[in-house]
């Protein structure tokens, strides 16, 4: 009988040790975002438009601008993975406090990998080609589709950059296919949340490596205008169809 008891314990801690090694694996492999489908659930979709947010914030701050969004087109935004309080996430760690902008590379790299398999898994879902496939952000949003772009470009084709700037380290980072890459970018000359020199950075940094750049300036602040939105669907839809 004590063998018996040995044994059905050996088989137990086996099986923990079995179920907590797989779980484990699945975590690693298909790291799980939540995310709010805005348009295109219930329709055939000929593009895919990714949306992700500022820091400190979520998934609402993409309702009001829905409506400028063309048919046909999948709409998903994206929640940011860490938790600042309530109903506020972001994509890592800064210190705003350091000149330059210290951010947290790991957690960066981390979010990056998950919308990266998030984006390929939803485009095989839907059979939507890369060609089709565009990338917006705001503030800490914009630098993770900057991020992700340039150090995975053949995940998306289109990037829209709302208030944003380069990553940390990014041009020890960037990919040699990035050419393919084109980049809308628009900028308030008011931001006192990100210098609109560091946007203007950005533009020649890009450019310096044969990236296609569309750049609008406007007299705001830290946001989103409701122009600035259509502007970049026009030049998504122009650029598309070219």
């Amino acid at each position: 009988m004590k063998c018996l008891n040995q044994l059905l314990f050996f088989c137990k801690i086996t099986i923990l040790l079995l179920s907590t090694f797989s779980f484990a694996t699945c975590v690693s492999e298909s790291p799980a975002l939540n995310y709010k489908i805005l348009k295109g659930e219930h329709h055939v979709n000929d593009q895919l438009l990714i949306l992700l947010h500022g820091m400190n914030s979520n998934t609402d701050m993409w309702n009001d601008f829905v409506k400028y969004i063309p048919k046909k087109t999948l709409v998903i935004a994206i929640e940011a993975p860490f938790t600042s309080k309530k109903n506020a996430y972001r994509w890592y760690d800064i210190d705003v406090t350091k000149k330059p902008y210290l951010s947290d590379v790991v957690q960066m790299d981390e979010s990056t990998r998950k919308i990266e398999y998030f984006i390929t898994t939803i485009q095989s879902k839907h059979k939507i080609s890369t060609e089709k496939i565009a990338i917006a952000g705001f503030s800490q949003g914009a630098i993770l589709s900057l991020n992700l772009a340039l150090t995975n470009p053949e995940v998306v084709n289109f990037i829209g950059i709302f208030s944003g700037m380069l990553p940390d380290t990014m041009d020890t980072r960037i990919s040699d296919t990035c050419s393919k890459l084109s980049f809308f970018i628009t900028h308030g000359t008011q931001d006192k949340g990100i210098d609109i020199r560091l946007a203007e950075k950005m533009q020649v940094f890009l450019k310096e490596n044969d990236i296609k750049v569309h750049m609008r300036v406007k007299d705001t602040g830290h946001t989103i205008t409701d122009n600035q939105f259509k502007e970049f669907i026009h030049w998504w839809e122009t650029s598309t169809q070219r």
